[in-house]
């Protein structure tokens, strides 16, 4: 692991970054305040350059290294890219955007990783931080804003909340927060880590490793892939979870901490047994920094879920819409659909990635009272559906699905937009697809009588 360099070490320094996408744009853009040397290439020929310091170089067509000695990738470049090795090779220290970030800062740094739910608590810490304790806090990193674009305004009593993604983290050496904490494990990415489970849990453990020495860990009680693993020296780990041998844990009337009861179930407005999680991490992190985690609360009150992520965007004819377009896959989706009780329509479906789709098939043959089907994973999930004797329909389109559930459902009942997939094959990513749906419901007209 590194360690923190002085200005003067970094201005005998040239950066190559490639991408230009926002964490890029951000990375340069520090650099270039800060009179460091940098070139940003694309291997696209037509980027969007108009927030780019205009005293950086440029590069477009191709990912360039020009005499560099340190390499910023994007984060959608794999580590098995022939670029990237051959980069290694030739002695180029390898660097997230967020371990440049880290490098500049004053502020304290909160690291969050995971599978599921690493952007929901992110944002809810950097809100209870904020609204609870009139601590300034922002949310950066893999949840939208680049960690580059601020550190530099940040003032020592500042903490960032900082989203780090299997992706970042495998190019992280410098982050010393003040607490990581781990969400999940669950099967996801597996393409970009060469479809090898245990490079994946490898990236997203390394996050304890940066911790500062008498930091915290989070991470749960209830992953299997968790259950032997050791949590370095250096940390103080606690466990979250729904036991009550975890640390932080829920019972059927609250939130505890050890046998304390911290505050009642209903003091968090997120839907579902996995943002309950989320918010024992959030609770966990306070109580670290020497917070009480129970004048959060007034502030855990007014937090509402992020969008895309188990978001209720209507109530029409007595019928629930939800939108989980965030649910990228199986784990996420199948831990939304057992947050609710509600009788359930499922639209679900998108781009394949070769997951293992039977545990979302057991949730749904519980939980449905029918299923409609979009997307690549379509018949694949419709076959497993009709097996396990469920009603299910391929419908093809999200606008399709969406007026079938109109249909089918009830009052009463829930229509829940759970893909358990990504949305490569129809969307752009799953934010375009999840506005979709919410344009779409929205313009949903009440049935006349």
């Amino acid at each position: 692991m590194r360690t923190k360099q002085d200005l003067s070490w970094w201005k005998n320094q040239k950066v190559a970054i490639w991408g230009c996408a926002r964490s890029g744009i951000a990375a340069a853009n520090l650099l270039a305040e800060l009179g460091i040397k940098s070139i940003i290439s694309d291997q696209k020929t037509e980027v969007d350059l108009k927030n780019l310091d205009p005293s950086v170089e440029i590069r477009l067509g191709e990912n360039v290294l020009e005499n560099a000695s340190i390499l910023i990738p994007s984060p959608a470049l794999k580590p098995s890219d022939p670029k990237i090795i051959q980069a290694q090779k030739q002695g180029l220290m390898l660097m997230s955007e967020i371990e440049l970030g880290a490098h500049f800062t004053k502020a304290s740094m909160i690291g969050i990783t995971g599978t599921d739910g690493k952007s929901t608590t992110t944002a809810l810490c950097a809100h209870l931080l904020k609204e609870g304790f009139g601590i300034e806090s922002k949310a950066v990193g893999n949840i939208g804003d680049a960690f580059c674009q601020y550190v530099l305004d940040a003032k020592a009593e500042d903490i960032f909340t900082v989203e780090i993604s299997a992706f970042q983290l495998r190019s992280t050496s410098y982050f010393p927060a003040k607490v990581g904490i781990l969400t999940n494990i669950a099967e996801d990415h597996y393409d970009y880590f060469e479809y090898t489970p245990s490079k994946y849990k490898q990236a997203k453990m390394r996050l304890f490793d940066l911790v500062s020495p008498g930091g915290l860990a989070v991470w749960n009680d209830y992953d299997d892939r968790l259950k032997d693993q050791d949590c370095p020296q250096h940390l103080k780990l606690e466990r979250i979870g729904l036991k009550t041998t975890s640390h932080w844990h829920c019972r059927s009337d609250g939130y505890y901490h050890h046998d304390e009861k911290i505050f009642d179930l209903d003091a968090s407005p997120l839907v579902g047994v996995h943002h309950q999680r989320n918010v024992l991490a959030a609770m966990a992190t306070l109580h670290h920094l020497g917070l009480e985690p129970k004048e959060a609360q007034k502030a855990l009150a007014t937090f509402e879920a992020l969008p895309y992520r188990m978001q209720k965007i209507r109530v029409l004819d007595g019928v629930t819409w939800v939108n989980d377009s965030k649910a990228t896959n199986v784990h996420a989706a199948c831990a939304g659909l057992l947050g609710v009780s509600d009788p359930l329509v499922v639209i679900a479906g998108g781009y394949d990635k070769q997951l293992d789709l039977k545990p979302f098939v057991e949730i749904l043959a519980k939980k449905a009272k029918s299923v409609l089907l979009i997307g690549q994973t379509a018949q694949v999930l419709f076959d497993a559906l009709s097996e396990a004797q469920v009603s299910a329909e391929i419908v093809g389109s999200l606008d399709r699905a969406i007026q079938r559930a109109r249909l089918l459902a009830k009052a009463g009942d829930m229509v829940i937009f759970s893909p358990a997939a990504s949305s490569f094959d129809q969307f752009r990513d799953y934010v375009e697809r999840g506005e979709s749906f919410n344009q779409m419901v929205r313009a949903l007209s009440f049935h006349q009588n």
